[in-house]
């Protein structure tokens, strides 16, 4: 509250940091460290009165293994490990609240349906509300505080326009990110009705283009200008080989990573990658200057917009339909996911034709065979160098299914498949917690050892 009092503008009084420059950027980045210690102050203090969970990272530590190698020099000094503290999920930026956003989301996800519209909008430090009100000779980034009220006020703004003017509202869902490079945009994903969502190309073509305006469409000139201060990509590829979006493909080929340039199209298309080709008819060009050469882009370089808001706001935004195909069936999906090749996966077909595999535990495998993500698809192949050793990650009764699966694992040699899994006896379960009561794993004596085993070894190590 303190930092808020002695920062906040006041008409008709003298604004140091208004003037302050770099030096106000310091104190903005001392003062957000000051309370964040306090805030991690306050939680350290307050552990009893948290809910807390098993952390994976502290538990390895602790369960090191005496008999491997020199003991001492896997421990260490157990001080040097430090006192546990668990930042709950309220704590803005740590893991926890990081995936509760996620699952938040989610849930917005199975509740409404799949989203309609992909939006990023990004601030600019050229608002003429921004620069009206920062000292001479000023930037943006001088005056943070400025900059995050007015893309406040305009990101309210601009939601309240995707409510109302882009069909039946029925949710929203994105984030906003603050790069150190520059100023804060947001991420949106707009839900909108069936009846409005973007399956016609003509509706797209009414909403959104990826052309520089023509003369007719744009008599006066303002759209065009927003487009080619804004919404034009790079360049990049051989005009531009050092641009920030170029990266290295699987084929040690330099490539633009938002695939620019696009191909040209005189009608949009619906493409099966989630994305519509949008309508990028060819003749209009922009004359830009890179690396001290100007050169002509056409309409492959230009980022799908909307003009309605790139002229209201006049900034970056980028608006891209989100496309699913409503005939896709469950079934296909589930053949989709099935090829996916995973090492649990290629571990049954390893065990299908290996007489070795057959007779080992999962987290046996790595000592005899190693995973050749080389070639694909992936596979076990036998080891013929070196040895190493296997294990799961540690997992609770919380987890549902997927614990039992875990536990399966640790106890059936050589599954080729989920079925001998699902399966004992002859008689096939539908969970994996059925299969492990039938196997004894569970409700019996044994289910105490193992618990009392595997505690004493996270706790002490295998003395």
């Amino acid at each position: 509250m303190w930092y808020r009092y002695v920062t906040f503008y006041r008409a008709g009084k003298f604004e140091l940091f208004k003037y302050a420059r770099r030096l106000a950027q310091r104190y903005w980045v001392d003062a957000y460290s000051v309370v964040e210690r306090e805030r991690l102050k306050w939680i350290k203090t307050r552990q009893d009165e948290l809910r807390v969970d098993m952390y994976k990272n502290v538990q390895d530590i602790l369960a090191v293994d005496p008999t491997e190698g020199d003991y001492s020099r896997q421990l260490g000094n157990r001080s040097d490990i430090g006192q546990r503290v668990i930042l709950p999920s309220t704590h803005m930026g740590c893991d926890r609240h990081m995936r509760m956003l996620y699952q938040n989301s989610m849930a917005i996800m199975r509740g409404l349906g799949k989203p309609s519209l992909f939006v990023t909008f990004t601030a600019n430090p050229k608002w003429l509300e921004i620069l009206e009100n920062l000292a001479e000779n000023s930037k943006a980034i001088n005056d943070p505080g400025l900059s995050a009220m007015v893309f406040h006020k305009q990101q309210q703004s601009m939601v309240h326009d995707l409510r109302t003017h882009f069909g039946t509202y029925r949710g929203m869902s994105g984030t906003i990110e603050y790069q150190k490079r520059g100023l804060p945009h947001p991420h949106l994903l707009l839900f909108l009705s069936t009846a409005d969502s973007f399956l016609d190309p003509a509706r797209i073509d009414d909403f959104i283009s990826a052309e520089l305006p023509s003369e007719e469409l744009d008599p006066s000139g303002r759209l065009r200008e927003l487009v080619e201060a804004n919404m034009v990509h790079g360049p990049c590829g051989d005009l531009n080989p050092n641009c920030p979006c170029m990266v290295t493909d699987k084929h040690g080929k330099r490539v633009c990573s938002k695939g620019y340039p696009k191909k040209l199209t005189d009608v949009t298309e619906i493409s099966e990658t989630g994305y519509p080709r949008y309508r990028r008819r060819s003749g209009l060009t922009v004359t830009k200057t890179v690396n001290g050469r100007e050169i002509q882009l056409g309409n492959e370089w230009i980022v799908p917009h909307s003009p309605y808001l790139l002229l209201k706001y006049g900034c970056h935004i980028n608006v891209e339909v989100l496309f699913f195909r409503q005939n896709t069936s469950l079934d296909s999906v589930e053949e989709a996911a099935e090829r996916a090749t995973s090492e649990l996966l290629a571990f049954f077909t390893s065990n299908q034709r290996s007489e070795l595999g057959r007779r080992l535990l999962y987290q046996e495998y790595p000592k005899y065979f190693v995973y050749d993500k080389k070639t694909k698809p992936y596979s076990w192949k036998e080891r013929k160098l070196g040895t190493a050793l296997g294990r799961l990650v540690f997992l609770n009764p919380c987890h549902g299914d997927v614990y039992y699966l875990r536990l399966l694992l640790t106890k059936v040699h050589g599954p080729t498949c989920y079925e001998d899994l699902y399966s004992h006896n002859g008689v096939r379960f539908s969970t994996f917690k059925e299969a492990c009561v039938a196997r004894n794993f569970l409700e019996s004596d044994g289910e105490w050892d193992e618990c009392f085993s595997e505690a004493s070894h996270f706790a002490i190590g295998d003395l």
